[in-house]
């Protein structure tokens, strides 16, 4: 007898067939169960992960044991002119036939549940619906308004509002929409709830910024959508000079707001905005708004584009222990050296000049980051 044939008469195909559908019914089911307890998506990871493991034991176990009517017994104890074999093959494609039916029904079941699901709300769902369906920890934050009276703080409204954004992402089990997706209701009208619902998120981080002289109000407010109330507000009136704490404590009073699962050191290096300078700060926060508008200001984009660099330069002169400047610098000359712009950069170097200029600036962003995870990250953006 062949080992083929011998794998096929100890139902070792039958049994690999039949854990791989039970573990993608099993997969199925818990991740619907999980989505709605709102646990973090590393849970279902390590159902997979499990999964994995356990394939290569399932089929070692159909080789050497055999499921008979007396129970389960080693293959070397079974009588063969018996018809147990028979049996468990039968049984087994009645296992196999049933979980195919089972995740044909998964299949129509989140098909029918999460038709409409996701950035918007399904037909005859109401925003307010919608935001309660969505996982608990989950949050956006909104560009905050600029209401001085000169209304010339837009950079640090801003900037302001991205820092906090930055910081949120860093919490595990916090899912943060993506900036992009966020600053688009830039200076909109739309009902908070409804915003939610677009974004797929639970709560809304909305605020606003007034200066006059050296001194600066900025109003946050942590909204749940699903039914307007506000789980936290704060208003912060200091010096310029505070603008770091404010952010940081920004950062931190909204972890703790939603219940994340960190502890007040990792909270603490969570919110670090990375700097004790304020001049650096200040820096850095009109480099990220000139950045942005250089991507939305075509004709002007290489000048603001430009400016914004030597912004981020002169914070990290300003504090050689600035990592994110490094990194914005960085990211400067990870532009220059993409194809399309090696003839016709801002900066007019070589290749290999602008490589080590890159290489230099995303050195100093490791060197000096202030987690690993900051420091995982720009590792990785130096290895792509």
């Amino acid at each position: 007898m062949s080992f083929f044939e011998e794998l096929k008469r100890r139902n070792v195909f039958r049994v690999g067939i039949a854990y791989v559908l039970l573990g993608w019914a099993v997969l199925q089911g818990a991740d619907f169960m999980l989505d709605l307890a709102g646990a973090p998506d590393w849970v279902i990871r390590v159902f997979a992960i499990a999964g994995v493991v356990g394939f290569p034991f399932a089929l070692f176990f159909a080789w050497a044991f055999e499921l008979t009517p007396e129970g389960i017994k080693r293959e070397s104890e079974i009588d063969r002119s018996q018809p147990a074999p028979t049996q468990t093959g039968r049984k087994l494609n009645g296992i196999i036939i049933g979980l195919l039916v089972v995740i044909i029904a998964l299949m129509a079941v989140e098909r029918v549940w999460f038709a409409g699901r996701g950035s918007e709300s399904a037909p005859g769902q109401s925003p307010e619906s919608a935001a309660v369906s969505a996982p608990a920890k989950t949050i956006a934050v909104l560009p905050f308004a600029d209401l001085s009276q000169a209304g010339d703080q837009a950079w640090f409204a801003d900037g302001l509002a991205e820092e906090i954004l930055n910081a949120l992402v860093r919490v595990p089990d916090l899912q943060v929409a993506a900036r992009t997706s966020s600053f688009a209701y830039k200076e909109s009208n739309q009902d908070i709830s409804e915003i939610a619902a677009e974004l797929g998120v639970a709560h809304v981080l909305e605020g606003s910024v007034r200066s006059a002289g050296d001194r600066i109000r900025v109003t946050a407010q942590l909204i749940r959508a699903s039914d307007g109330f506000h789980l936290w507000s704060q208003n912060y009136d200091r010096d310029v000079a505070d603008m770091i704490g404010i952010q940081e404590d920004l950062a931190r009073n909204i972890a703790t707001a939603l219940e994340t699962s960190m502890d007040p050191e990792a909270l603490a290096v969570m919110a670090q905005a990375g700097t004790d300078s304020v001049e650096a700060y200040q820096e850095y926060l009109r480099g990220l708004q000139l950045g942005d508008q250089s991507l939305n200001q075509p004709d002007s984009g290489e000048n603001l584009f430009m400016e914004s660099y030597r912004r981020f330069e002169r914070a990290r002169e300003i504090d050689p222990g600035f990592a994110e400047a490094h990194v914005r610098a960085a990211n400067f000359w990870k532009v220059e050296l993409t194809p399309s712009r090696t003839d016709t950069g801002t900066s007019g170097l070589q290749p290999l000049e602008i490589l080590r200029e890159y290489n230099e600036r995303i050195g100093l962003a490791i060197q000096n980051a202030k987690s690993e995870a900051d420091r995982i990250r720009s590792r990785a953006d130096r290895a792509m």
